[in-house]
Order: structure tokens, then C-alpha cells, then sequence
């Protein structure tokens, strides 16, 4: 009972004020002694098991609630947790099908820029097979224009020799296609010192009316306007013109040589002596043979330049003119002007004889004449460096 004492007294510290008032109050119940104080302690223990367990269960639903908040802020964290690495796993995503649309739309503009790549080198294979094709026909082109510019060069240059070697001597004319240097004298636009011959058939309007017919009279003269030329031409000189009636020629140094002024007098001379025996051997040809007919040579000597008219060579200047105009004296007769008969003083004095003569000139008056005669005989003439040349 002690030892219950003792115990009931340790244990009075665990029971709480209130309950230890209500014990009071109990203690007037008439059970006394022990026995009174056994079903209150039994109480006692009651009270303090049922305090106990509701504690044990306050602690539990503490700690439950306590585990309970820890699991709903556990299970928060978790799903806030879950929520960012969901949003992080979507931004992941994003992200990724952002980095896919861009690798989409680099591949589809690489994809792009390889067919526009394509095209592009497609285009510039079919420009240079085009431009090989046009290179090619533009090649054949020019090389045909060079052909045609060589057939026109050749054309023109022939068409000029020809126009040049039905002039010259048969032996200058070969020389033309192979001596430059002869050709390029006939181009230069200079003046240059020359003879010009001029020769007219005088009374020739007469010799026509005294003709048999026409076509004789034609061929009368187209065969002396041949042998005329012929003289010309074997005596170095140059034919200009058959003027109707007569021919015009001209000597100068580049092509008849040195002595271009002795062969124009000795072509002068043969002339005459040429015209006179055709005459008399087609006698036949006329009607009426006329006595006073021959022809009439003027010769002048000065400065005038040789050109091309249309492609003919042809001389002017004013020796030209007073040759022509000196042309209209007796016929039979060759008379120079003063300018040539002070030329062959200068060069042939010592195997020259002059005649003095007048000559009346329309619209100028009269004037002196001279008949210059060169011993032939004495005087070796020296041929042209293409006679030579071409020997």
C-alpha cells in the first residue's frame, strides 16, 4: 500500500490541476481509506490513459498533419517540381522544334539555293554553248570578211594595175604586180615635173566628111589612135586619153628615167612619121584625098600632177593646157613652148637645134613657138630602171 502510496503520490505530478480538483470534489464519497482512493485512482489511470492516447493521437494527427503538410508541400514541391521541369521539358521542346524550323528553313533555302545554283549553272552552259556558237559563226564570219576584205583589196588593187598597166609599157605593167616602190609612185598625191604631149588630127572634121562612109572613118581612126599609143608607150611613155581627134600623154622622170624630155620629143617625131605613112596607105578610105593633113603636136614642160579620175590615171596641171593649145598648129608640125625649150638647154644643149616660130592661140593672141630638134644619132638615151630591171 506503501509502495501504491508512493506511487499514486509519483504520479500526482502528471495529473493536471483541474483533474486534481475534481478528485477533490470526489473525495467526499463514502468509500474511505484505500479502498475509497483505488477506483479513483483507477479513474485517475483512466483519465490519464484516455489523455495519454488522445495526446498519442493529438501527436499523431500532429505529425500526421505535420507529414500530411509535408506530403501536400512535398507533393506541391513535386508537382512545382514536375510543373518546371514539365515547362523547362516544353521550353526544351520549344526550343527544339524552334532549332528544327530553322534547320526546316536552312535546309529548304539550301535546297533553294542549290536548284537556283542548278538553273544558274544551267543558263551559263547554255550562253556558252551559245556563245561558242555564236564565237564559232562570228569566227567563220570574220574569217570570210577577211577573205571578201582580201578579194576586194586584191579587186581594187588588180582593178587599179589594170587601169595603170593599160597605160605603161607591157614590161612596167609585169613589174607593177612585184615592184611596190613603181606602184606607190602612180599614188602619190604630188606635182611632179612632166612633158605632156599633146596630139591632134588636124582638118579632121574635113578627113570625116571626105570618108567613104562612116565605118571607114571609125576604123581609120580607132587604128591610129593605136599606133599612136603604141609610140607612146614604147618610147616610156604614159597614155592619158584618146580625146576624139588626138591623145593626150605625159613623160615624167620616177617612170620614163632621166631622159623623159628627149623620149617625149623622139615619141613626138615618130608620131608624125606614123600617122603620115597610114594615111597614105588607106587612101582608099576616102572620097577625096586631101593634101594639108597630118597631125599637130604641142609640147609643154612644167609642174602637174597625176591622178585618178574613177580609177584612170590622168594628168592636170598647166602644162596640160598650153601642150593642148600648141596642138593646134600646121600640120605636120611640133611645136613646144617656152618651158620645155629651156629644159632641153639645160640638158641637151650641145646636140639641140631650135626653130623659131609664131603661133596664133584663141583668145590669147600669137605667141612663139619652137620646133627643138635632138640629134638622136649622137645622143644615147638611157632607158628606165624597170627596162633594166626587168632585163
Amino acid at each position: 500500500m506503501e509502495e501504491e502510496s508512493n506511487s499514486a503520490d509519483s504520479n500526482e505530478h502528471l495529473i493536471p490541476d483541474k483533474q486534481n480538483d475534481s478528485i477533490d470534489e470526489n473525495s467526499s464519497d463514502t468509500l474511505p481509506g484505500s479502498a475509497l482512493n483505488f477506483p479513483k485512482q483507477i479513474n485517475t489511470i483512466n483519465n490519464m490513459s484516455s489523455f495519454s492516447a488522445a495526446q498519442s493521437v493529438a501527436e499523431a494527427l500532429k505529425r500526421t498533419n505535420t507529414l500530411n503538410s509535408m506530403s501536400s508541400f512535398s507533393a506541391a514541391q513535386s508537382v512545382a517540381e514536375a510543373l518546371k521541369r514539365t515547362n523547362t521539358l516544353n521550353s526544351m521542346s520549344r526550343e527544339h522544334q524552334m532549332q528544327e524550323n530553322v534547320i526546316q528553313e536552312n535546309y529548304s533555302s539550301s535546297l533553294k539555293l542549290k536548284k537556283d545554283i542548278i538553273e544558274l549553272e544551267k543558263q551559263i552552259l547554255e550562253f556558252e554553248n551559245k556563245y561558242s556558237e555564236k564565237s564559232e559563226e562570228h569566227k567563220e564570219a570574220t574569217e570570210e570578211l577577211e577573205k571578201l576584205k582580201v578579194l576586194i583589196e586584191t579587186y581594187d588593187s588588180k582593178s587599179k594595175l589594170n587601169h595603170i598597166a593599160s597605160k605603161i609599157h607591157p614590161e612596167a605593167a609585169n613589174l607593177l604586180y612585184s615592184n611596190h616602190d613603181l606602184l606607190k609612185e602612180f599614188d602619190k598625191d604630188t606635182s611632179r615635173n612632166v612633158t605632156v604631149l599633146s596630139i591632134d588630127i588636124r582638118r579632121s572634121t574635113e578627113l570625116m566628111l571626105k570618108a567613104k562612109d562612116p565605118h571607114s572613118y571609125a576604123l581609120f581612126i580607132s587604128e591610129i589612135a593605136v599606133g599612136l599609143k603604141e609610140i607612146i608607150l614604147a618610147n616610156f611613155g604614159i597614155f592619158d586619153k584618146f580625146t576624139g581627134d588626138g591623145i593626150l600623154a605625159f613623160f615624167s622622170e620616177f617612170y620614163s628615167g632621166k631622159d623623159f624630155l628627149a623620149h617625149s620629143l623622139k615619141a613626138a617625131n615618130e608620131c608624125h612619121e606614123f600617122f603620115n605613112k597610114y594615111y597614105n596607105l588607106n587612101r582608099n578610105k576616102f572620097k577625096i584625098v586631101m593634101k594639108d593633113i597630118g597631125l599637130g603636136i604641142g609640147i609643154d614642160y612644167g609642174e602637174a600632177n597625176i591622178i585618178k579620175i574613177n580609177n584612170e590615171l590622168t594628168v592636170i596641171g598647166n602644162p596640160v593646157v598650153y601642150a593642148c593649145r600648141f596642138s593646134g598648129c600646121q600640120p605636120n608640125q611640133t611645136l613646144s613652148n617656152q618651158g620645155m625649150v629651156d629644159a632641153l638647154r639645160e640638158k641637151y644643149d650641145s646636140y639641140l637645134n631650135i626653130e623659131e616660130s609664131l603661133i596664133d592661140i584663141k583668145h590669147e593672141g600669137k605667141a612663139f613657138g619652137y620646133t627643138a630638134y635632138l640629134n638622136f644619132n649622137k645622143l644615147q638615151l638611157i632607158n628606165p630602171f624597170w627596162l633594166r630591171d626587168s632585163n
